[in-house]
C-alpha cells in the first residue's frame, strides 16, 4: 500500500488524510484502500475509532473520547504497516435496471450531440464505481462518467427529485435514495430498495430496462 499523505486536524476528535490532485480514479482508490484497511482494524478491535468518512480524495477518521489525536495517528499508521503483505479487498459487483425516462435526458442528449438512444448506450456501456456514500444517507457518488456525458448542474435546483432518480451533476453520476431537493440533471429511475447494500469501493453496471 502506498505511503499515507500527512493528516491535517479536524477540531479536537479527529484527523483526516486528504490525497493531492482533486478528483480522480487513483485517488479514490487509494481513499478506498485506506477505509477498507481501517474497517479491517476496527472490526477486530485494533483501532478504536468511532467513524471513518471516505470521500473522493479523503478519508477523515474520528477518535473514541478517550484516544488523543496524535495517538490516532500511531494507531492508524500501524493498521497501514501490518496491512502491507495482504491481498487486496474483493469488489461486491452490482447490475441495477434502469429506466430511462429522466426529465433532463432529452436536454442532456442534445447537448452531447447524440440522440437519446446513443446517450443511454454511452452511459450503460461505462463501469462505475461508488466512490463513497454522502449527501444524505445512502446517496451513492459513482465515479466512471464517460468525459462525453458531462453535463453541468441545473442552473435552478428542483424542491423535489423523486426517490430513485438517476442523476449527472458535471463529471459525478449519483442516485437519490429518496425524495429530496437536487440540482443535477435527472436521467432515469431506479428502484430505490436496490441502493440498500451499497458501500464505498462497489462496482455498478446499469442496465437499460
Amino acid at each position: 500500500m502506498s505511503r499515507l499523505p500527512d493528516p491535517i486536524r479536524l477540531g479536537e476528535q479527529a484527523l483526516c488524510w486528504q490525497w493531492e490532485g482533486g478528483i480522480s480514479e487513483e485517488n479514490s482508490q487509494q481513499v478506498l484502500k485506506a477505509y477498507r484497511t481501517l474497517q479491517l482494524a476496527q472490526s477486530r478491535g485494533e483501532l478504536p475509532a468511532l467513524d471513518l468518512v471516505p470521500a473522493y480524495c479523503s478519508l477523515a477518521v474520528y477518535a473514541a473520547e478517550d484516544l488523543s489525536l496524535s495517538e490516532l495517528r500511531k494507531q492508524v499508521e500501524a493498521c497501514f504497516r501490518a496491512s502491507e503483505d495482504q491481498p487486496p479487498t474483493p469488489k461486491t459487483q452490482w447490475e441495477l435496471p434502469v429506466e430511462y425516462r429522466g426529465e433532463d435526458l432529452a436536454e442532456l442528449a442534445a447537448a452531447a450531440g447524440l440522440s437519446e438512444s446513443a446517450w443511454v448506450q454511452c452511459h450503460q456501456a461505462a463501469n462505475y464505481q461508488v466512490a463513497f456514500i454522502g449527501f444524505q444517507p445512502g446517496f451513492p457518488y459513482l465515479l466512471g462518467l464517460p468525459a462525453e456525458l458531462h453535463a453541468a448542474r441545473r442552473a435552478q435546483p428542483r424542491p423535489r427529485v423523486p426517490a430513485g432518480s438517476l442523476a449527472i451533476g458535471g463529471a459525478q453520476c449519483g442516485i437519490y435514495p429518496r425524495v429530496s431537493p437536487g440540482g443535477w440533471n435527472l436521467v432515469g429511475r431506479i428502484d430505490p430498495a436496490l441502493l440498500t447494500p451499497l458501500q464505498a469501493g462497489d462496482q455498478i453496471r446499469f442496465i437499460a430496462q
